[in-house]
């Protein structure tokens, strides 16, 4: 082999060594309990983050940072997901009991059930 081929093969070694080492510093530095996405105006559009007991969730705002938009998984681990109104009341839930049953909820802009599927 000669000098050329053991030069390229080093800096090849240094330049992966770097970039690796790179990328996992960068991704040791992006771990988060709470992240936002905010819009060119910095207005929070959007946050992942995790509850008081690790349940991930996301909440999606409108242009005012009113939260419009949850979803997430419960401290029980069943997937949920809200529509909220303006207000910030939720007017529509959809989730998993724990037994895995779906449950669907509506309300009326002052909170009350207007509809809720049959049992059975």
């Amino acid at each position: 082999m000669n000098w050329k081929k053991v030069a390229a093969i080093i800096a090849l070694a240094l330049v992966t060594s770097f970039v690796g080492g790179s990328a996992a510093g960068w991704l040791m530095l992006n771990q988060a309990e709470n992240i936002q996405l905010v819009d060119r105006y910095g207005n929070v559009r959007a946050r992942a983050i995790l509850g008081l007991h690790g349940e991930p969730g996301l909440g999606l705002m409108d242009r005012n940072g009113n939260t419009r938009l949850t979803i997430g998984l419960a401290t029980d681990g069943q997937p949920g997901l809200n529509l909220l109104d303006q207000n910030g009341k939720i007017r529509a839930s959809f989730k998993l009991g724990e037994d895995g049953t779906p449950e669907i909820l509506l309300t009326d802009q002052n909170g009350r059930l207007v509809w809720k599927p049959p049992p059975g």
